[in-house]
């Protein structure tokens, strides 16, 4: 009885007849007679009949009670016959569930067998948006690609590991944690040894996730330039496009619109397509995406408002047709802005929905946190003030412990919030967020302010005038036609109080005649309102305010 449940607690809490006769070595009758001893003892249940039976122990600590009780050596015996059953009569066991496998042959010592096991479990796991499954799984590999006695074939099984096992923690611990970093620039610190100048790509991509979501933007760019020039002197198709892609966002968000367009265009004439391989997918794919994404915000600033969405809202539709959730969410995240910057709250509220159900569905720790703001940007534009003041207040602790890039803009977006109650708190967020520009994030300086224009618009009219106009030069020289149109109009709509209309319909009447699409946009049509107005008469209020 006792051999019995030895052997039944190495199979695990359930078990079948079928299985455990495979390694009890005495006849069936002896081993029916301990099964139903161990019944009548009620330490196990029975389920079924005949061949098909199982068993179940009825607590999972008997379980652990009779392995325990096992000498090592024949806990390593019977672990290693139960892999080699399973591999014989369970050929289905390898491809469904080799997570099994891994863990009978890692228990008997075959750390060999067990790698490859451990490595299509974490596989499977990608598939499944199971991130927090795929991490257990890589690292459990990762112990053992150290030990592999050859020391070439170890340091290339912990390059490939290391590489997914970046990819995993993105998704789990997000971009900028310690651990996503390390892992990547192992990879790239292995990838220079053995001298494979593609898996030194991967790792080198890693990285400029790590540098960017960071704000570390001169060390994104120096990595970035780092694939483009692998890139460039491959014949990857694919490799080339990513790069151009990395360079690309890096550009965009240091305010470099043209270069930053061009580089974006390039990826985008490079892409092999969405049944390409070649680069190794750390998040379950969905990485060429990003470049009509990144370039969908760049036509956004240069005014081009409709096809900056129709390009994001197909980057949305492959992502949910072709990939997995990370990869869903992250596009998910960059349409939401989209829809945020066109004012459509109502569209935005819906796509941030889908956001937050995949992000706590898959735990995708990344996009739980950088989605936060985006999920409650509807509620912060459109709901009571005293409620809107409150949940911003609780934002803006979240974006200051989350930090990294476009924390200036959330800031900004924030502050505007925190302007109907408290301007001098509003105030202190936007000179934060200001100065956080100087790391060398400017493409949203001349929205920061304009939102100081209007914070600064009760108390002190000339330096919000001030503001504005500094808002329209930086929106010039970045060749940012969006933010511009915001200026212009809010200089025009100061103006206009102070009784200079035709100064106002000058600042603002060029700037919208610029755009040859978006008409319908709420920026657009305040716009077109304003220079209506302009054209009647103008009256300056009382208290100087447009």
């Amino acid at each position: 009885v006792k051999d019995v449940a030895q052997i039944a607690s190495v199979i695990g809490r359930e078990f079948s007849f079928a299985l455990l006769a495979e390694l009890f070595t005495r006849d069936a009758a002896a081993l029916r007679a301990a099964l139903a001893d161990l019944e009548r003892a009620e330490l196990i249940h029975r389920r079924g009949a005949g061949p098909d039976e199982t068993y179940t122990f009825k607590h999972a600590l008997l379980q652990d009670a009779a392995y325990d009780s096992l000498l090592r050596r024949d806990r390593e015996r019977l672990h290693a016959r139960l892999s080699e059953v399973l591999e014989a009569r369970s050929p289905e066991a390898a491809s469904q569930v080799p997570e099994l496998l891994a863990h009978h042959f890692t228990a008997a010592g075959r750390l060999a067998d067990a790698l490859p096991y451990w490595m299509r479990a974490a596989e499977l796991a990608l598939g499944r948006s199971a991130y927090q499954e795929r991490l257990a799984h890589l690292e459990a590999a990762l112990r053992i690609a150290r030990g592999l006695p050859d020391a070439g074939q170890a340091r290339g099984r912990e390059l490939e590991l290391q590489l997914s096992r970046g990819g995993a923690l993105m998704a789990t611990q997000g971009y900028r944690a310690a651990a996503t970093g390390d892992a990547f620039a192992r990879a790239h610190e292995l990838a220079r040894e053995l001298g494979d100048p593609r898996q030194s790509f991967a790792a080198l991509r890693g990285l400029h996730g790590v540098h960017y979501t960071r704000a570390e933007l001169d060390d994104a760019l120096r990595v970035a330039e780092a694939c483009l020039e692998i890139g460039d002197g491959g014949t990857d198709r694919q490799h080339r496009a990513v790069a151009h892609r990395l360079v690309g966002q890096t550009l965009f968000i240091g305010g470099r619109l043209p270069d930053a367009r061009r580089h974006l265009e390039q990826a985008l004439t490079l892409d092999p397509g969405p049944g390409a391989s070649g680069v190794a997918a750390l998040t379950g794919g969905g990485h060429r995406l990003m470049a009509p994404m990144f370039l969908a915000q760049v036509l956004w600033l240069q005014g081009f408002p409709d096809q900056a969405r129709d390009l994001a809202r197909r980057a949305v539709d492959e992502a949910g047709r072709l990939h997995g959730a990370f990869s869903v969410t992250a596009n998910l995240f960059f349409y939401c802005l989209i829809l945020g910057w066109r004012r459509e709250y109502q569209a935005l509220a819906e796509q941030a929905e889908r956001i937050r159900e995949l992000a706590g569905a898959h735990e995708i720790y990344e996009w739980a946190s950088e989605g936060g703001l985006v999920v409650d940007w509807p509620r912060l534009v459109l709901g009571d003030t005293a409620e809107a003041t409150a949940l911003a207040r609780r934002r803006l602790d979240a974006v200051r412990t989350l930090g990294g890039v476009m924390t200036p803009f959330k800031l900004a977006l924030l502050a505007e919030i925190l302007a109907r109650e408290d301007p001098a708190e509003a105030l202190e967020v936007i000179e934060e967020a200001l100065a956080l520009t100087a790391r060398g994030e400017r493409w949203s300086e001349p929205e920061l302010l304009r939102v100081k224009a209007n914070v600064l618009l009760g108390s002190d009219g000339d330096a919000a005038e001030a503001c504005l106009h500094g808002s329209l030069r930086i929106a010039r020289e970045l060749g940012a036609r969006a933010w511009e149109l915001r200026g212009a109009t809010d200089l025009a709509k100061l103006w206009c109080a102070r009784g200079r209309p035709d100064d106002a319909r000058q600042i603002l009447a060029p700037v919208h005649a610029g755009f040859s699409e978006g008409h319908d946009t709420a920026d657009l049509q305040d716009a077109k309102a304003l220079l209506d107005r302009l054209a009647g008469e103008c009256h300056a209020v009382p208290d100087g305010r447009p």
